[in-house]
C-alpha cells in the first residue's frame, strides 16, 4: 500500500528540520510515526538505498546527490514496546529488554 506519490517543492534555503516539516506536510500520517528516512534508487536497478545523512541537511545537497532521480520516503517503525513486564527470575523479561535495547541502539545509529 503506501501513502502515494507527491511532488514536494523546497526552497534551497531550507534546513533539515524545515525539510522534515515539508515532508510531513505532504504526508501527514508521518507526523505520528517513528520518523522516516530518505531513500534513492540505484541507476538501472530497483534497489533502494538510504541517502547518507550529510546529504539530507538541505535541499541543495540532496539535489546534488540525487541529480534527476527521485527521493523515496520510508517510515521507520512506530510501535516499539518500551514497557517490559517484570517477573522476577524470568528469562523472557531479560530477553525482551535486551531486544528493546538493541532496537533503540539500531535506531540511534541510523539517525546519526
Amino acid at each position: 500500500m503506501g501513502l502515494g506519490q507527491r511532488d514536494i517543492l523546497m526552497s534551497s534555503k531550507l534546513g533539515a528540520r524545515d525539510m522534515r516539516d515539508k515532508v510531513i506536510e505532504a504526508f501527514p500520517p508521518l507526523a505520528n510515526g517513528g520518523g522516516f528516512e530518505y531513500l534513492h534508487c540505484l541507476p538501472n536497478t530497483r534497489d533502494l538505498r538510504v541517502i547518507p545523512h550529510n546529504y539530507t541537511i538541505c535541499p541543495t545537497r540532496l539535489k546534488a546527490f540525487i541529480g534527476k532521480g527521485k527521493v523515496f520516503i520510508s517510515p521507520l517503525q512506530k510501535d516499539i514496546d518500551t514497557l517490559c513486564d517484570f517477573v522476577a527470575n524470568d528469562v523472557s523479561y531479560y530477553y525482551s529488554c535486551l531486544c528493546l535495547i538493541m532496537e533503540l541502539l539500531y535506531r540511534f545509529k541510523r539517525s546519526v
